[in-house]
């Protein structure tokens, strides 16, 4: 799917299927205020995971779904909360 506008940046807007999910919950984050996708890299196998990384202003993300591997960046004021709330909703399914 791809994103334009608002907290997405232009450089990259096609996210793959597992950073949809990631995509649709910190969009509505109050303090989340820009999200930069990276490349999708195909994979094998379809283990769901997340791996994090702090950044200066926020946290980078490695989304890894079926098939596919993604990192973002999401900036953010409150990186905890917002880990939290990932980990909470993509890996407890």
């Amino acid at each position: 799917m791809q994103y334009r506008g608002g907290k997405i940046t232009d450089s990259h807007s096609t996210a793959s299927d597992a950073s949809n999910e990631i995509l649709a919950l910190v969009r509505k984050r109050p303090e989340v205020s820009k999200i930069s996708l990276g490349f999708i890299e195909n994979i094998g196998g379809s283990r769901r995971s997340l791996k994090f990384s702090t950044i200066v202003g926020g946290i980078r993300v490695r989304v890894r779904g079926s098939g596919a591997t993604q990192e973002m960046y999401i900036y953010t004021s409150d990186p905890e909360a917002t880990k939290e709330a990932l980990i909470k909703a993509f890996l407890e399914k």
